[in-house]
């Protein structure tokens, strides 16, 4: 069940992704699915093209999910990612 929730949540967030691509937030809470409102922060590029790669962080135990965002923005800035 937990594998299935994961696969669930990954594609609506890539569909979010690619379909809000100008409309990226630092923040948002993903609520349109049957489990309980998931808050999800984002790192995003100043540039999105065709070279710009998609990376998914997952926090770990602490569920410091925002530390690892803001861990992630410079290399998301400068690396295209």
């Amino acid at each position: 069940m937990i594998i299935f929730r994961n696969k669930v949540l990954l594609t609506c967030l890539l569909f979010g992704f690619f379909t809000n691509v100008h409309a990226i937030e630092e923040k948002y809470e993903f609520s349109n699915w049957s489990g309980p409102n998931l808050l999800v922060f984002v790192a995003s590029p100043k540039k999105i093209n065709k070279s710009t790669r998609l990376v998914i962080v997952m926090h770990g135990r602490q569920r410091n999910a925002e530390e690892y965002r803001d861990q992630w923005q410079v290399a998301a800035k400068d690396l295209n990612l």
